[in-house]
């Protein structure tokens, strides 16, 4: 029998005509986009979404609120076919979708955070100025030792443990090649990649933008979700709205300890995973932890259907 979690990905894996084709097909991801365009209507979301171009949909600033309300409208579409999670995390603000879609927040409230946070990052700093760093094949404490002796200089710092040996660094785009440099030199093998369209969160650089938002959020209307949060800071479980309010945002100044939110997941009983976004970063993740574990993806209706069918 299968034991279902949905774990909401960032942005940076998203791509021209993303939900265009579960748009035209179900009313679920319908409501969510026309919800989006009512609430904002400067802001295109259909055209930048389906047309682009693409320069334009990998800016965080319009990457951010179209996967948020893509991710929304996934998890309608699959739960009107009778499919629903136990449990549930999400990687940076994809948190922020999985406590919508539980029923602890409204759409439009969060929808207000999110662009109330990229117009704090416009005003700020120059986050065109940062970029992300996946390391592969040296344990993460090394990673850590060797980005805090760059950060003495320049910003660089962890910002997701991702398995024992799989960890992502926010660094400024000045660190980045002494970064690969040295993780090169400690391990030829090692698989450096850079991701410069991830969001800008889990990290200090945000200490300042935190506190500005956190009365917002504390203030919105909640409920207790239906289904069961996994912290991705803590990998523990948000057990009331107390909690929530209190320690949900930590995502933005905190780095993400997922490596330890999907072990929490498996020894509750989670044996089937569901990536709510576009790509399949968190799934590769979550096989690097247990091979064993069912990855389903929910990029295009074809695999939508394939989840409903596997899970019904």
């Amino acid at each position: 029998m299968s034991v279902l979690a949905y774990v909401y990905t960032g942005i940076g894996s998203q791509y021209v005509g993303v939900g265009k084709e579960v748009y035209d097909k179900t009313w679920g991801m319908r409501q969510f986009f026309d919800k989006m365009q009512k609430k904002k209507p400067d802001f295109k979301v259909n055209k930048l979404a389906f047309l682009g171009p693409m320069e334009e949909l990998m800016k965080e600033e319009n990457a951010l609120p179209i996967m948020y309300t893509y991710q929304a409208g996934i998890y309608e579409v699959l739960k009107q076919n009778r499919v629903t999670p136990e449990q549930m995390t999400g990687y940076k603000s994809g948190q922020l979708a999985g406590l919508v879609s539980a029923g602890g927040a409204f759409f439009e409230d969060i929808l207000d955070l999110v662009f109330k946070k990229e117009d704090l990052l416009k005003q700020e700093f120059t986050a065109g100025n940062f970029t992300h760093i996946s390391v592969i094949g040296i344990p993460t404490g090394q990673v850590e030792q060797i980005a805090a002796e760059i950060n003495k200089t320049m910003k660089a710092e962890i910002c997701a443990y991702l398995a024992p040996e799989n960890a992502v660094i926010v660094c400024e785009k000045a660190a980045k090649d002494k970064l690969i440099e040295v993780f090169k030199k400690l391990k030829a093998d090692a698989l450096i990649t850079e991701h410069p369209h991830e969001e800008i969160s889990n990290c200090s650089l945000l200490e300042g933008i935190s506190q500005k938002l956190a009365p917002d959020f504390k203030n919105f209307k909640m409920d207790k979700p239906l289904n069961r949060i996994v912290s991705q800071t803590t990998g523990n479980y948000f057990d009331s709205v107390a909690e929530i309010r209190e320690n949900f945002m930590d995502y933005l100044t905190k780095p993400a300890r997922l490596d330890i939110a999907f072990t929490t997941m498996m020894k509750n009983g989670v044996n089937t995973f569901v990536e709510l976004g576009c790509g399949n970063l968190l799934g590769r993740t979550i096989k690097k932890i247990d091979s064993g574990k069912r990855i389903l993806s929910t990029h295009d209706l074809k695999s939508l259907s394939l989840v409903v069918k596997l899970a019904n």
